[in-house]
């Protein structure tokens, strides 16, 4: 069975289709030991905005995943993508009705402030 996330990772839209036909969770994410921190534990809508992939974004919003999910470490989608410079799929996302007013909490923003973050949305 093809998994999910490192689909969505490796950007083999293929593979997602193929993970989702099978019977894959678009809403849950799983740990996953063989991949990047970052992307271990967080859902696939969350990992999709990471990578920037506006057909795997897409592919999982029509099988049922939340825009608006919002991971404990990341925040939203939007968020993620906002951080990470994905001019394109921004795009994307704000014109399938992303909720812009949702937020993690204030404490894990200050926390992660001086991490510091991805791009801009200039390029």
């Amino acid at each position: 069975m093809t998994n999910l996330i490192e689909s969505i990772v490796s950007e083999d839209l293929e593979g997602v289709q193929q993970a989702i036909d099978n019977g894959a969770s678009v809403i849950l994410g799983s740990k996953q030991h063989n991949l990047h921190w970052r992307y271990s534990f967080s859902s696939p809508i969350i990992c999709a905005a990471f990578i920037g992939n506006v057909p795997i974004f897409n592919a999982l919003l029509k099988a049922g995943a939340n825009i608006d999910t919002c991971s404990s470490l990341w925040g939203t989608s939007l968020m993620v993508t906002v951080n990470k410079g994905h001019s394109k799929l921004f795009e994307f996302i704000m014109n399938a009705g992303a909720d812009v007013n949702k937020k993690k909490s204030m404490a894990k923003q200050l926390f992660l402030l001086p991490l510091g973050g991805g791009g801009t949305l200039a390029s």
